[in-house]
């Protein structure tokens, strides 16, 4: 698993563009070396949200972990 931050992101067709950008990573670097893939969780923006939609953005995140580590075991 690996962490990365894509700047704020102000529309959906940059947000796509962070994505495929991170989809290709996943493939060149990881698929290469035979590594199994987690989905990546992508959070764009996040400077710009308010402490709730924080709040909200970090448990999905722990949610997306607990459904790609924790529930796959």
């Amino acid at each position: 698993m690996y962490s990365l931050t894509t700047g704020g992101a102000s529309n959906e067709e940059r947000q796509t563009y962070y994505q495929q950008k991170i989809d290709g990573l996943y493939q060149d670097v990881f698929g290469f070396m035979s590594w199994q893939l987690l989905l990546p969780f992508i959070a764009h923006g996040v400077q710009q949200l308010s402490c709730e939609q924080r709040a909200n953005l970090l448990k999905t995140y722990e949610q997306h972990l607990l459904n790609s580590v924790v529930n796959k075991q």
